[in-house]
């Protein structure tokens, strides 16, 4: 037998013959040989998980599972201040003790709506939008593939 301690930020898995048995929290906790328990840290994303674990009906109540599709991006707030952005995947995040919320963006067109502009200006944005500052008395022109598209007004 062994014992574990799981702190107050912590949340285990325990798996018996290589499936979930239960999710444990804040305690003490004694195990027997062939139970298997592995740790996570609420706090933090759920990396490096098996895609079987997420239809899971014991460990649905504890995780939201975002997927973001190849024509999307998603803007990550935690407790309503930027955190991340997430490219196209599947993320795994604890439920509770973080407020997290999530904001899909559609990259399919070349305009972008519905997000706030010093957002777009992180540094996090750059692999995915390009920004071009327009001066008052400048005029700037939008080409698509080599096609003209619109005339852009500051």
């Amino acid at each position: 037998m062994k014992n574990i301690k799981i702190n107050e930020h912590q949340i285990a898995i325990v798996f018996k013959n290589n499936e979930i048995n239960k999710i444990l929290t804040k305690g003490s906790y004694w195990f027997f040989f062939g139970e298997n328990v592995k740790v996570f840290n609420v706090y933090e994303q759920i990396t490096n998980f098996k895609e079987a674990l997420l239809d899971n009906e014991i460990l649905k109540p504890y995780i939201d599972v975002l997927e973001v599709a190849d024509n999307e991006l998603v803007i990550v707030y935690e407790r309503n201040n930027f955190k991340q952005v997430l490219s196209p995947g599947v993320y795994v995040f604890w439920k509770g003790r973080h407020k997290y919320t999530f904001q899909k963006i559609n990259i399919s067109n070349y305009e972008i709506q519905d997000v706030e502009k010093h957002l777009l200006e992180k540094p996090e944005f750059n692999l995915y939008v390009r920004n071009y500052r327009i001066e008052s008395y400048e005029k700037g022109m939008l080409f698509l593939d080599g096609k003209y598209i619109k005339t852009l007004e500051p």
